[in-house]
């Protein structure tokens, strides 16, 4: 906002006692904009104390006061191109619509916000900044904003009322009259958004879920946003589209794959310990949370030997017919599968495998080489057989068959051929438990793990990109078992789905590192109409109907926005009636909110 135009609006609030300005848009209006403006005035009294003074009369006392010609002010803007920030769609589905420091908003008198408007529109030359003001709706039409600017030659006015409780029969019946939709011209545009909120109806459907987490739900939400075309408040047969959102939080212990979270932190820790220690090895500090004593080591180089000296285990087996061509076995099928991986007993699980897992319960990088060295050094002697398989290539297992073939003369292995070996390894690993999820599961992940391998001594670069893509793969797989209800009963190509979620993960997260600092993500990923029709509460959390004609002279923009929750803040609603809701109607009542915009052609000043 320039600073021409700061001085002129303190000249005209200058009447007014306690009156606030800002420069941003409070949430509960953005809610109406398909777009946020790059630069707004929003302005709202301070406390609820303060009075306003200046010859303005109160609208409370003289309801029928008219204002006419450029005084009256009843539009607001419509989306010019200056609307450029994208408002997020999760703001129409949480509980409450503002924020916490929003409660402190309070209103203005409307005929005090007509004339502020005017003012502005008369006296300020460059008004093309929306000047956007709280109102009490005390009035007979319940106004609780307006605002107004001019743009390049067009004028813009608008309101937002409130309408009271309502069943959406009555709604819908009244959906034709001009005091819900803005005009009945021909080229009108409708466009519906509907939010269905499936944390409260469905949350116990998800992966082995808690009693703690159903308590917490840990800042889980699971939205289902529908989109259709036509002046209805009632979800249609056809023509819907539809996408499945959800925010979760990476690394939460009750998950189902916690321990694969756990195991891709310290595969990072391990990394980011080898490039510090490679880049300046004379002043690199080991970080230690456990004491490399010799019972301890003892202890796990047994554990480790016992796995050596074991022939291959019996994995878990799945259930007959278990090719995943029913969809209604997927959750069980997705069940075993994430046990095995958990238990290190995929059908194609090395040796090597076991062994980075037992390590990595050290930590400690000290305690690690220690009981690397020690048990090489048990093999080298002789005093142990390999009877498990090293079916794969690896650095681990290269060590290994060269010690037990006598090809290699141990010396002491050191905390950077350690690191080297806990690096690959725990890839290779973590690589082939995903891999193996998905291919039982009938999704082609090729694309994803196609010449996906790690050599440190090639390119520590790649190194840290390929573990990226593994933190992608886990927000996708943990995606899946939030949503797999979904496909249980029905034909669903699960692949194409998995695709799409595979996609939005990529976009999202970005790398490794982000993800640990900031755990909280969402996805947004298209999905069939028909597949979460049947899934769908009886009520919506919210619905958001945008309505719109244009000619050479004049064009309007209407928003009819319905919620189960009021969508400003106490400070805002405290006029009578605002939670009277009809009682003939035996169903959900909604708040019924509407913005009324114009804008006319005036010719460019």
């Amino acid at each position: 906002m320039s600073g021409f135009i700061s001085i002129k609006l303190n000249d005209i609030l200058a009447d007014f006692v306690g009156v606030q300005l800002q420069k941003s848009l409070p949430s509960y209006i953005q809610i109406f904009l398909s777009k946020a403006p790059e630069d707004a005035i929003f302005i709202y009294k301070g406390s609820v104390m303060q009075a306003e003074v200046g010859n303005i009369p109160d609208l409370e006392r003289e309801e029928n006061i008219e204002f006419s010609g450029e005084l009256d002010v009843t539009g607001s803007p419509l989306q010019f191109s200056n609307y450029s920030v994208n408002v997020d769609d999760s703001v129409l589905c949480v509980k409450k619509f503002w924020l916490d420091d929003e409660e402190k908003h309070y209103p203005l008198s409307l005929n005090s916000a007509r004339s502020i408007i005017s003012r502005y529109l008369l006296k300020v030359e460059n008004c093309n900044i929306p000047l956007w003001i709280a109102c009490d709706g005390t009035d007979k039409s319940r106004t609780l904003l307006l605002c107004g600017f001019k743009e390049e030659g067009w004028c813009s006015r608008c309101l937002v009322q409130y309408h009271g409780l309502s069943p959406l029969t009555r709604v819908d019946e009244e959906l034709n009259d001009t005091t819900l939709l803005f005009s009945n011209k021909k080229q009108r545009k409708v466009n519906v958004q509907c939010i269905f909120d499936l944390c409260d109806y469905n949350f116990e459907k998800t992966f082995e879920l808690t009693q703690n987490e159903v308590s917490s739900r840990n800042g889980q939400k699971m939205l289902v946003k529908l989109e259709w075309h036509g002046a209805s408040v009632k979800v249609p047969t056809n023509g819907v589209s539809s996408v499945l959102t959800v925010g979760f939080k990476i690394g939460d212990k009750s998950s189902a794959i916690f321990s694969l979270w756990s195991q891709l932190n310290s595969l990072s820790k391990y990394y980011e310990i080898l490039c510090s220690l490679i880049n300046d090895k004379q002043s690199i500090v080991l970080p230690r949370k456990c004491s490399a004593d010799e019972i301890l080591l003892e202890n796990v180089t047994k554990k480790i030997l016992a796995l050596i000296n074991s022939p291959d285990d019996v994995v878990g087996s799945l259930p007959q017919g278990s090719d995943l061509s029913h969809e209604k076995l997927r959750e069980n099928i997705l069940s075993i599968l994430i046990k095995q991986v958990n238990g290190c007993m995929r059908p194609d699980c090395d040796i090597t495998d076991k062994i980075w897992l037992v390590l990595n319960e050290l930590i400690d990088v000290e305690s690690i080489t220690a009981c690397l060295n020690n048990l090489l050094s048990i093999l080298e002697d002789g005093k142990s057989k390999l009877q498990a398989s090293l079916r794969k290539k690896s650095l681990l297992s290269n060590i290994i068959s060269s010690v037990l073939n006598g090809n290699l003369a141990l010396n002491n292995i050191s905390m950077e051929k350690t690191l080297e070996v806990m690096v690959e390894s725990g890839f290779e690993k973590l690589k082939y438990d995903y891999d193996y999820v998905f291919k039982k599961l009938g999704v082609n992940c090729s694309n994803y793990f196609k010449n996906i391998s790690i050599s440190v001594a090639k390119s520590l670069d790649a190194v840290e990109h390929n573990i990226n893509i593994l933190a992608q793969i886990h927000v996708a797989l943990d995606f899946i078992l939030r949503v797999q209800y979904f496909f249980d009963s029905r034909e669903h190509d699960l692949n194409a789905f998995a695709q799409a979620i595979f996609k939005e993960s990529c976009k999202t997260v970005t790398s490794l590192k982000n993800l640990q600092c900031n755990p909280h993500v969402s996805l947004e990923v298209p999905v069939e109409f028909e597949c979460v029709v049947d899934q769908l509460p009886s009520y919506f959390s919210s619905l958001k109907m945008e309505t719109s004609s244009i000619n050479e002279e004049d064009c309007d923009y209407s928003v009819l926005f319905l919620s189960s929750q009021s969508l400003f803040p106490p400070a805002l609603m405290q006029f009578e009636g605002e939670k009277e809701a009809d009682a003939t109607y035996m169903e959900q009542q909604y708040h019924v909110y509407k913005l009324s915009s114009y804008c006319d052609y005036i010719g460019k000043q």
